[in-house]
Formats: structure tokens, C-alpha cells, sequence
């Protein structure tokens, strides 16, 4: 027994099919929207600066004479960039800010006084207000110099005075 089809029905039927076949056979329908959202990134923390001398001075000091200059290496250790503003170098004396003695080695030095010296900062490279990568380092030349009072300066004689320099 043969089933016929009216010949409308099979058109639209293959109609259909192709349809189905060349399209995937599904529609999509979509609305638009619209929205936002909050998050929060994370600042690090400044490092510090480690300040190490770099080598033995070059030159040795006389009363109101010659000078020695000592080489500091100022690292930054921590992983940003960051920037020092300030250079600050002192004489090392067992009494700060008063008329002590100066230190060698975290010694006193019986006799030579802190106020006999005189320290500047060079800034050599690079200079304050530079931002300085993490890890990375720049040099600093103190020049030390010893005044010349009318006073007997022998407790000074071959002494090797403790340089501080401070970088902020």
C-alpha cells in the first residue's frame, strides 16, 4: 500500500528540512544588558635602602688640609621603583649632637672630637629624587674633612672615624 502526499505538504516538508540542515535548526534570541562591578587591586609596600661603603676612603685626612672621601652604594631593596629625597651624612661621635668623641669601629676615640669634622654628600649618580628600580643601586661619594682649630688635634692621628650616611 502506497501513503501519498498532497505535493503542497512534501514542499513544504523538504522546505523544512533544508531549512534544518542549512541553518542548524535553531534560533537564538537574546536581550542586551547592561552592568558593572567592583574589585579591589593591591598596593606593595616601600622597601628599605641598604647602605653599605663600598671600598676603603681614598685619601687621608689633615688639620685644615687634605681630604678622604668614602664611597657608600645605597640599594633598593624592595621589588618597585622608589625614590630617596635626602643624603645625610654624619661623623659617628659617642655622644650625638654634642661635643663628643668620634667612634672608629663603634669604639670611641679618646680625645678626637666629632665637631673637628666636617662630612657633604656628593650625589654622585644618580641624584636625589631619582626613581631607583628594585634591586638596583646608585653610588655616593662623602667627602670628610678635618677642621684646623688652634688646638692640638694628635688624639686624631692615624684614627679611621665612623661615617654614617642616612638616606631617606
Amino acid at each position: 500500500m502506497k501513503v501519498r502526499m498532497p505535493r503542497k505538504r512534501v514542499t513544504v516538508v523538504v522546505a523544512t528540512a533544508m531549512a534544518l540542515a542549512l541553518g542548524g535548526g535553531v534560533a537564538y534570541a537574546y536581550f542586551t544588558a547592561i552592568g558593572e562591578g567592583t574589585g579591589q587591586a593591591t598596593v606593595g609596600t616601600s622597601g628599605t635602602w641598604d647602605v653599605v661603603q663600598t671600598g676603603p676612603a681614598v685619601g687621608a685626612m689633615t688639620p685644615g688640609g687634605d681630604t678622604s672621601v668614602v664611597t657608600f652604594t645605597i640599594t633598593n631593596t624592595g621589588t618597585g621603583n622608589q625614590v630617596y629625597t635626602t643624603l645625610t651624612p654624619t661623623v659617628v661621635a659617642d655622644v650625638p649632637g654634642v661635643d663628643g668623641v668620634v667612634e672608629e669601629n663603634g669604639t670611641p676615640v679618646a680625645g678626637c672630637l666629632a665637631s673637628w669634622f666636617t662630612v657633604e654628600a656628593a650625589e654622585s649618580a644618580p641624584a636625589a629624587g631619582t626613581s631607583i628600580a628594585g634591586g638596583a643601586s646608585a653610588t655616593d661619594d662623602v667627602t670628610v674633612t678635618m677642621s684646623n682649630p688652634d688646638v692640638n688635634q694628635d688624639a686624631c692621628i692615624d684614627a679611621t672615624p665612623d661615617i654614617n650616611l642616612a638616606v631617606a
